[in-house]
């Protein structure tokens, strides 16, 4: 069995994704298929049409922290000065004004971990809950109230019951919180939380059904795949350290990705995004496999 790491960006559906840091900046490169594939039966050889997106053309700025489609097909994405919508042709940007919140910053994106199929969020600061549907951007209830917080009882700080947001880390080892959750796909429930002090824990359907002592002092490094949980030492390694099927926790074999013909290098930079929520797990440009049982 297999799964597969996104090492850098992946185009899903009629629109990919691609972001690019130049010099200072971050510019957007979008890669639109042509109308007719969604239409039409494959054809053999896939043309692309690349444009590039800036601040002077449509973005409100060039950091953007993350990307996403919706089930509408629009792409979504997290940046500095605001939540903005591309539907393959303009921007439309839903601002700290527009949205009523504190902060103009958005950090990413994650699926609801209460079970509601397709509803997807975007994180802005104090991990504030802005619900995408049908095009719009509406500010919405923390669902993290309703039961984590229970659960695992935050001290008060924002950010102390929180997600993990893929590799690098977005939390930039400045601040890390007390439990770090990692859902699973198709959550109610289910996820892996890190507690701080090491200990990992799988819930399923709310309730612990594995515990995994480990000397991971820092939630850096760990993240999903499928229903397995692994861990980046930066030092070149990758160890398996939870899942829901029964095995026990080792390190993983490298193997070339399909179409390449050396290992990749885990000691070069790579980033991995925390899920992919356009639903398809066949799409990415470059890729990494993980021999996780022989």
């Amino acid at each position: 069995m297999k799964d597969q790491i996104q090492v850098n960006t992946t185009p899903s559906g009629p629109i990919g994704r691609v972001v690019t840091r130049i010099g200072t900046c971050v510019c957007v490169l979008l890669q639109i298929l042509a109308l007719q594939v969604a239409s039409q039966p494959a054809a053999k050889e896939t043309k692309y049409s690349v444009r590039h997106f800036t601040s002077d053309n449509g973005l409100p700025q060039n950091t953007v922290r993350a990307i996403t489609q919706d089930q509408e097909g629009f792409i979504w994405l997290a940046t500095d000065m605001g939540l903005v919508r591309f539907d393959g042709q303009s921007f439309i940007s839903f601002d700290q004004k527009k949205l009523g919140l504190e902060s103009r910053s958005f950090l990413s994106f994650t699926r609801d971990i209460e079970g509601h199929q397709g509803r997807l969020y975007a994180l802005g600061r104090k991990l504030t809950h802005i619900r995408i549907d049908g095009g719009t951007a509406t500010l919405d209830k923390n669902p993290l109230e309703n039961r984590i917080y229970k659960i695992f009882k935050p001290n008060g700080r924002p950010y102390d019951v929180s997600y993990m947001l893929g590799l690098p880390d977005r939390w930039k080892k400045d601040w890390l919180p007390s439990n770090c959750l990692f859902l699973l796909p198709n959550s109610n429930g289910d996820f892996y939380v890190w507690s701080k002090g090491g200990q990992i824990d799988l819930y399923l359907n709310w309730k612990i059904q594995k515990t995994y002592a480990t000397p991971l002092l820092s939630p850096i490094g760990l993240f999903r795949i499928g229903k397995n949980l692994y861990y980046d030492d930066e030092s070149g390694n990758i160890r398996l350290m939870a899942s829901t099927f029964d095995v026990t926790s080792r390190r993983i074999t490298m193997v070339a990705a399909p179409g390449e013909s050396g290992k990749p290098d885990l000691n070069e930079s790579y980033t991995l995004y925390a899920d992919d929520f356009s639903g398809s797990e066949k799409t990415s440009i470059m890729t990494m496999s993980l021999a996780t049982f022989g």
